[in-house]
């Protein structure tokens, strides 16, 4: 999509040197806590603050179904999985599958049906904590499920 409109797409979070970076900050960079609320990437939002958009700053954290509007593909998936839902969840954890929301069981059936098998780490190599399936060294997530180990 940037490449069609002509805008170079940076990923800044995925680059080594910036996840490095944040690694060595110290705690009180990346967590503060005002009041009762507490405020993660405190550096980027001190950042903002000091360029007096403090309302964005300190604006509380949605999921991010809020802010794109699909909150409700929850209720299209459950509708399209039906009585099937609670079953491919079990059969999910028989493998050792653990969703954290109903798309995932979708999604899950559709890649049984279509790939197969969740591939599975070969001894010594690590497992992805939700599907179980052999992480790559050089991801920060799951390749299958897309979960940060």
């Amino acid at each position: 999509m940037g490449r069609a409109l002509g805008v170079k797409i940076v990923q800044p979070y995925i680059k080594s040197a910036v996840v490095d970076f944040a690694l060595k900050l110290p705690w009180e960079y990346r967590v503060h806590k005002t009041g009762k609320t507490v405020y993660g990437k405190w550096i980027l939002r001190s950042m903002l603050e000091e360029m007096s958009l403090k309302e964005i700053a300190l604006r509380q954290k949605n999921p991010i179904e809020v802010g794109s509007g699909s909150a409700g593909l929850t209720k299209n998936f459950l509708d399209l999985l039906g009585d099937e839902a609670e079953e491919i969840q079990f059969k999910a954890l028989e493998e050792g599958v653990r969703f954290w929301s109903i798309e995932q069981a979708y999604f899950f059936k559709i890649y049984k049906e279509v790939v197969g098998q969740i591939p599975r780490p070969a001894e010594g190599e690590a497992a992805c904590a939700r599907c179980g399936a052999a992480l790559d060294a050089n991801r920060i997530s799951c390749a299958v499920c897309g979960f940060v180990n």
